[in-house]
């Protein structure tokens, strides 16, 4: 995540002391606290009062676990941006050859105006997005996906059968429509998923047009 996104790696499985070791915890708090406020039955009266003075009282009300998310957070966008300043200052932007999330980011300019194309809130809003969309729902959904796999062998013949017979080699495994043709595997897909959601609220419940 850190790697990926921040340029940083964050080290927080290895045995040593590590400051960053808690965060993992904290998201989840940090995912329930949000939870319950998205579900409240007083969402829209919350968004209607929010620009008027809510927010102090949220930052009130807010957990620590919460809080110190909300400072891990800018502090990792913060110290990135200041390094991309300094680097691009001394012309050495182009050192992070490779290229995280964050660097296409900051490179980012509006084309309309010619300024940076984010602000600092909308470099926090993302790199929220980012830490907990791109890394907890696709562990998740992966985990699940071979939990389930590995435990019913019937479905597991019948997924490799049709994987084999769809594709020559593994390199010629990729995105287009051999790929898309794999019913199958986009079944057991959406059925671990429907098992062990990556998401952390209730999955809408729709009734399509025919039942």
């Amino acid at each position: 995540m850190g790697d990926s996104w921040f340029g940083v790696q964050f080290n927080t499985k290895e045995p040593r002391w590590n400051r960053f070791r808690h965060v993992s915890d904290t998201i989840h708090k940090y995912l329930r606290f949000q939870y319950s406020i998205m579900k409240s039955p007083f969402l829209p009266a919350l968004l209607w009062a929010k620009p008027m003075g809510l927010d102090k009282l949220l930052q009130a009300v807010t957990p620590p676990d919460v809080k110190s998310y909300y400072k891990f957070i800018e502090e990792s966008v913060s110290k990135y941006q200041e390094a991309f300043t300094l680097a691009k200052e001394q012309n050495l932007a182009q050192t992070n050859s490779r290229g995280d999330t964050f660097h296409y980011l900051c490179s980012a300019i509006h084309p309309d105006t010619g300024a940076p194309a984010y602000s600092k809130q909308e470099f926090l809003a993302e790199a929220n997005l980012l830490i907990i969309a791109g890394s907890n729902t696709t562990s998740t959904a992966l985990s699940s996906f071979f939990f389930y796999l590995m435990r019913h062998s019937r479905v597991y013949a019948r997924l490799i059968s049709e994987i084999r017979t769809t594709f020559s080699s593994p390199s010629d495994i990729r995105q287009g429509p051999k790929l898309s043709s794999c019913a199958y595997l986009k079944a057991c897909l959406d059925e671990s998923m429907r098992l062990t959601p990556a998401i952390p609220s209730k999955l809408a419940r729709r009734i399509l047009p025919g039942g």
